[in-house]
């Protein structure tokens, strides 16, 4: 398999993980605001960690993928 074609499979799947957890981080916040339970506060703050956590992973295995690629 091409580093491109891997670049680009790690590229979309990192992409729609992050995307989903900011979206339920988004969604557990605003039910926070109809259910004033703060365990949704919580929730979506550790969701948006996650989903920031899944784009640094991504610049990471990224980097690593470009140093492979030359040797």
């Amino acid at each position: 398999m091409s580093s491109t074609s891997l670049d680009k499979k790690i590229a979309k799947a990192t992409l729609i993980l992050a995307s989903c957890n900011i979206f339920a981080a988004i969604v557990f916040i605003v039910s926070y605001t109809y259910t004033g339970e703060w365990l949704f506060i919580l929730a979506g703050s550790l969701m948006a960690l996650a989903g920031i956590g899944v784009l640094l992973l991504y610049r990471r295995i990224k980097s690593k993928l470009g140093n492979l690629s030359e040797e």
